[in-house]
């Protein structure tokens, strides 16, 4: 008969928020602030066996936010868009205002209207429409998606938005990815 042992899971301080907190980050929601992020702070080590018991990593940023990471699950459409999305704003931006490394969390934000595809140099178009966004309405439902996700924060009556700590992930992964291609570029051309 096989015996089944039971690991007791102690948290470091009152848990008012788990329900939430396992709800959103299961969602792909980053927590960056409020009581839940305080709670998930306090509680590090709670949350991250929970999670653990999931096969799933709770990683927590040195920009000071969480996250989960499952490395079993391949990389889903949504996350490509976003990616694709947030490089082709970042070229955009480093080209309006001449910078290479633009500041993206500026308190005003940026307006909406730069990542219009008819806006955009015909690269940047052609990026966005080879991932499938080909309207403005596509590309809008992908800007609720990064808000939801805790990318940026959405001011529609302003047709803007700000940039919130969790867009780190995606400026590392612009980064990864300019490092991978030059690696690629550099080993054919010695060939």
């Amino acid at each position: 008969m096989e015996s089944k042992e039971t690991e007791t899971i102690e948290s470091q301080s009152e848990i008012n928020h788990s329900k939430d907190i396992i709800f959103d980050l299961l969602k792909g929601r980053h927590i960056f602030q409020g009581s839940e992020f305080s709670e998930l702070k306090q509680n590090h080590e709670f949350y991250e066996k929970i999670f653990q018991l999931m096969d799933l990593e709770l990683i927590c940023h040195e920009r000071e936010f969480y996250y989960l990471l499952n490395y079993s699950a391949s990389t889903g459409k949504n996350s490509n868009s976003i990616a694709l999305i947030f490089f082709v704003l970042m070229r955009t931006l480093s080209i309006v205002e001449n910078d290479p490394r633009p500041n993206l969390f500026r308190s005003i934000g940026f307006e909406e209207s730069m990542l219009r595809l008819d806006n955009l140099a015909p690269n940047d178009r052609g990026i966005l429409e080879e991932s499938g966004i080909t309207s403005w309405k596509e590309l809008d439902r992908k800007l609720s998606l990064m808000d939801r996700l805790g990318f940026i924060n959405r001011f529609p009556d302003e047709e803007r938005f700000v940039f919130n700590t969790p867009a780190y992930r995606l400026i590392e992964l612009c980064e990864s990815y300019i490092y991978d291609e030059s690696i690629v570029t550099e080993g054919s051309e010695e060939e």
